[in-house]
């Protein structure tokens, strides 16, 4: 009996072969995925762990450099938009106009700014002043704290009429400058307050509210002004002829309706009143209509008088481009030339220039198109810081001044420095490293650092839980235990063992939302910027 043998055709065997080889393929590929999907997720995890981490800012201590949970308002004034914390009851009064506004219930809160921070860099370099840290709440290391570095190890630190005065192991007494720090342009910049911006000005519908008009206002010479014979202020300010011309700035203007200083902190609005304003920013762009303009900008401030006399501290560029920083003393008009002159290029017809005169921790200096022509900076005994009075609560004159050209002069801006208070709002009472003055009395003793000790405050001092405040009694045991077992007084202090690491971008800023629809939100990308 004769079998058929039944033989496979090539194809039958080719494609079964394919088949085989496809499912081998198609394993190996899944196996290389989650290989990949595995050491993906593992580096992400040491990435996290060991060189970025993203934290998200919880509450304003740190405004308006940073936002916790907050509201955004629109002044409906002038259009300005500026945010309060979320604990606003009711009512806020915009920064700009002053004028009040009610708060709905229903206002959507918005999320603090998320950011990344920078972890065990100071465990390669040490901290700078002024950089923001993230670290452990010494009194609840669970928590994380975000504040400013103020104090360093080894330096005494005392918190004078609202600046920072540090004394190195074995040095003099010193004033800490923002502008000291690798990016200190950058740092100064970014903790000015604004006090007034001539972009906003009363809008159609309030000009004829009496309790509202432009700060800047003319002192002489011809300028244009609109049917309320008010300055002109929609399209800039503008000086129509080329003899001299000057505005001033008017505060009981800004102050009437009670304008707080602090937009932010909108609960405590007497209270923010009281912050003096010495350290200031002037700031314009000037646009002349013919060569030989000449501009002045003006404030006073105690400055180096021992005994806390007003001066007058301006910024000149002639004609030619000669400029300088000169101090005059009102009391017998005496002037003296404290930096310069050096040459800027003058002003030319339909040339934007914009002029900035900056006085902030016992420094002037003079800003062309964003560099530093000149500067100029003192230091005092300090026994003469604690035995002189504190600053007036605000400037006593503040001018720009022009000649040589008819001019139109844009954004003028008014800015304030950060003023650390004696006292913080959340206790009512002084804290550590504060001098208080009160009349004749003096109050309040330097902090000392030791080693790998870091003392730091926020950028919102009137609502800041920090080192003035935190007590060794307070503080977590074991904390207490292993991190300042050599320091019998270490209230208010941040051991390095407690450092996170620095702040460095602000990558998710709290994001907008469309109409009532508080589901749909959009992101919010012109917030997104570096952190100084």
């Amino acid at each position: 009996m004769v079998r058929n043998t039944i033989v496979q055709p090539d194809s039958a065997v080719s494609s079964r072969a394919a088949a085989q080889d496809a499912q081998s393929s198609t394993a190996q590929s899944i196996k290389e995925t989650l290989e990949s999907l595995i050491i993906a997720f593992v580096l992400a995890f040491v990435f996290r762990a060991f060189v970025v981490e993203a934290f998200v800012i919880p509450t304003g201590s740190m405004a308006p450099t940073l936002l916790g949970q907050h509201v955004r308002l629109t002044d409906p004034a002038a259009g300005y938009r500026y945010t309060v914390d979320r604990a606003a009851a009711g009512r806020a009064v915009a920064p700009m106009s002053g004028q009040a506004q009610r708060l709905d219930q229903g206002t959507y809160v918005s999320q603090g700014d998320r950011i990344l921070v920078l972890k065990y860099v100071y465990s390669v370099s040490d901290p700078n002043r002024w950089d923001v840290v993230v670290f452990k709440n010494p009194e609840t290391p669970k928590q994380n704290f975000i504040k400013r570095l103020i104090g360093l190890p080894g330096e005494q630190i005392w918190i004078i009429d609202g600046n920072i005065y540090v004394k190195p192991d074995g040095g003099p007494w010193r004033i800490a400058r923002k502008t000291e720090h690798p990016k200190g342009e950058k740092v100064q910049r970014a903790v000015w307050q604004p006090i007034y911006h001539s972009e906003y000005v009363p809008l159609p519908r309030t000009r004829t509210d009496s309790r509202w008009t432009v700060p800047w206002h003319v002192a002489d010479g011809r300028w244009r002004l609109d049917r309320h014979d008010e300055l002109e202020a929609e399209h800039g300010y503008h000086c129509l002829s080329d003899q001299p011309a000057t505005l001033t700035f008017d505060f009981e203007d800004y102050l009437a309706d009670g304008a707080p200083l602090y937009a932010y902190n909108q609960p405590t609005i007497p209270a923010m009143q009281r912050q003096p304003i010495e350290d200031v920013r002037l700031a314009a762009t000037f646009v002349p209509q013919q060569s030989g303009l000449s501009v002045t900008l003006l404030t006073t401030a105690r400055l180096d008088s021992p005994d806390s006399r007003p001066l007058e501290l301006s910024a000149q560029i002639e004609a030619d481009g000669g400029a300088t920083l000169i101090v005059t003393d009102p009391a017998d008009g005496q002037q003296r030339v404290v930096a310069g002159p050096v040459q800027v290029r003058a002003f030319a017809a339909d040339q934007p220039r914009r002029i900035e005169l900056w006085y902030v921790d016992q420094q002037a200096s003079l800003w062309v198109d964003g560099d530093r022509v000149l500067a100029w900076g003192f230091g005092l005994p300090i026994q003469t810081l604690v035995d002189r009075s504190p600053p007036a609560r605000r400037p006593e004159r503040l001018e720009v001044q022009v000649d040589g050209s008819p001019v139109s002069i844009y954004e003028v801006h008014l800015d304030r420095d950060l003023y650390y208070t004696s006292e913080s709002l959340l206790s009512g009472e002084p804290g550590h490293a504060i001098l208080v003055k009160a009349g004749d009395r003096r109050e309040g003793e330097p902090i000392e650092l030791l080693d790998d000790q870091f003392f730091c405050l926020g950028d919102n001092s009137p609502r800041s839980s920090d080192g003035r405040l935190w007590e060794d009694d307070s503080l977590e045991p074991w904390v207490r235990h292993d991190m300042f077992a050599e320091d019998p007084t270490p209230s208010g202090i941040v051991p390095r063992g407690l450092l996170i690491g620095r702040a460095f971008f602000v990558y998710w800023p709290a994001h907008y939302t469309v109409g009532s629809r508080r589901y749909l939100v959009l992101p919010n990308f012109g917030d997104m910027r570096v952190i100084y």
